[in-house]
């Protein structure tokens, strides 16, 4: 689970993804899918560091899609240094939202297409 942060007024936020190959062979794809929330700016979206190369789309009006093609990250097992990977992206939030207003984030991870667990952290 992530933890949770206090964000100012109009203070930019940034979400950094991790995920790990639990598995029991390597992965050879893993796509990310975030919704963002709806107290977002999508305008303001922008990628920071990944791990791993990277193709990113936004689909169905608010859900993040960060795709690894031929990541080929090793399963915890055989090699646990290298089967961890990461990407961050930095947002702005919706001008002038009241305060105490909270924004939740989870985001599925799939590895090889079968879903594997929840994860979000901001």
């Amino acid at each position: 689970e992530g933890d949770n942060y206090t964000v100012g007024p109009n203070e930019a936020i940034k979400y950094q993804v991790r995920f790990q190959n639990t598995g029991t062979f390597t992965a050879f794809k893993v796509v990310v899918l975030d919704t963002i929330s709806p107290f977002l700016d999508l305008s303001t979206f922008r990628m920071g560091n990944a791990s791993h190369a990277f193709e990113v789309s936004i689909e169905d009006h608010r859900t993040l899609n960060v795709t690894f093609d031929d990541i080929f990250l090793p399963d915890s097992t055989s090699n646990e240094a290298a089967s961890h990977g990461f990407f961050t992206y930095y947002i702005n939030q919706m001008p002038d939202l009241p305060e105490g207003t909270e924004f939740t984030n989870s985001a599925g991870i799939y590895f090889d297409y079968q879903y594997n667990y929840t994860y979000g952290q901001l």
